[in-house]
């Protein structure tokens, strides 16, 4: 069972247990590009944060940059949140103006970066101790939403598979459209990941529907689920 540990104390330092909550119940819910943004929502409301950014690889894969939010200082660069081979466990560095908090399981690294959000400034002591307190919660967060994320889409390209095998006509693009609904994103997500306007993703939508004999979401979501023999 996956711990949301706090450290004592949590519950005097300026962020509060109920503002916590509140972004935890989004839990699953955001994009793997939001994730940055959603810390610092929560943490630039009370600490002086200017900018986010997350790093995660599949077992003992690199960390790639996923996620970026805001200002991130150069001279932060190259500092341990960023090292490939970090150690099982979650860890985490408060420096006077960044902060590094790495995860590393079995399955996956995890790497937050944290910025201060003024040139040359760096964190009060109650900040510092803010980000202490809550270090191994946000790691928790930002770990669980990602394989909330991989199962998403481990899901979405199964039904798409299913799918190109009952209808060899489907192009890439067709593809890139199934996994984009699948997986719950909006139109102008679709469009960033397909690499179109957003006004053109209905127009593609509407051609995939004409391929497979449809005339909505709904028979669309049926279609997916189903194993009846294909109409091509």
């Amino acid at each position: 069972m996956e711990q949301w540990p706090l450290k004592p104390g949590a519950g005097e330092t300026p962020i509060g247990l109920a503002q916590a909550a509140a972004v935890v119940g989004r839990l699953g819910e955001l994009s793997t590009q939001s994730l940055a943004q959603a810390l610092l929502d929560l943490l630039g409301r009370s600490l002086n944060i200017g900018g986010c950014e997350v790093r995660a690889g599949l077992g003992d894969d690199l960390p790639r940059r996923v996620s970026v939010a805001g200002t991130l200082w150069p001279e932060a660069d190259g500092r341990p949140g960023q090292a490939s081979q970090a150690p099982l466990g979650d860890v985490w560095e408060i420096g006077a103006r960044s902060a590094w908090l790495t995860g590393r399981d079995r399955c996956m690294q995890l790497h937050i970066r944290l910025d201060c959000g003024d040139p040359g400034a760096v964190w009060r002591t109650e900040e510092r101790a803010c980000l202490e307190a809550f270090a191994a919660c946000l790691i928790s967060f930002v770990r669980l939403n990602l394989r909330c994320r991989q199962m998403d889409e481990a899901l979405g390209d199964t039904l798409v598979q299913r799918l190109r095998q009952r209808f060899p006509t489907l192009t890439r693009r067709d593809r890139d459209l199934l996994a984009g609904m699948v997986q719950g994103r909006d139109g102008e997500q679709i469009a960033l990941a397909m690499g179109i306007r957003p006004s053109s993703v209905q127009t593609y939508l509407k051609r995939l529907y004409r391929k497979l004999g449809i005339s909505g979401q709904r028979e669309l979501f049926g279609l997916l689920l189903s194993s009846g023999p294909s109409s091509c």
